[in-house]
């Protein structure tokens, strides 16, 4: 019982430790500028990224999220 608690504790401070991700916007090529979002991984900080542009009434063409 006790790993069982151990397991979930140490999982969910894994969870919690987000982190803070440039996200830079292309749009034809080009860059256009960047954003700060705080997410868990790559892949959440690129959703995270693209909600912000869309509303924000950017296009994007493609993201690089970096850490």
């Amino acid at each position: 019982m006790k790993t069982i608690i151990a397991i979930a504790l140490l999982t969910m401070s894994f969870a919690s430790h987000a982190s803070s991700f440039q996200c830079k916007r292309y749009y034809k090529g080009e860059y256009q500028g960047q954003v700060s979002v705080t997410a868990n991984s790559k892949a959440e900080a690129e959703v995270i990224a693209m909600k912000k542009y869309e509303e924000m009434g950017q296009p994007v063409d493609r993201l690089e999220c970096v850490y």
